[in-house]
């Protein structure tokens, strides 16, 4: 399942807590904002809305006709 795993620099919630998270769903994906605690999207909401819109995008592509036939 794709999945987005978003901390700040001044988070409660440090990398080394985020870290195992991440490592333990395959194919996910950690943004880490460096103006941020625990709340990006109000923080910095020009970056988090980048940030989540550019996973979304990847997420939802199409899958290509090549794989598709597979």
């Amino acid at each position: 399942m794709p999945t987005l795993i978003t901390s700040g620099r001044h988070d409660e919630c440090t990398p080394a807590l985020v870290e195992p998270l991440y490592r333990g769903i395959p194919g996910s994906e950690w943004v880490h904002f460096e103006q941020s605690a625990h709340m990006a999207y109000l923080e910095e909401p020009e970056c988090y809305l980048q940030a989540v819109g550019g996973f979304l995008d990847r997420v939802e592509a199409p899958v290509s006709d090549t794989a598709t036939q597979l």
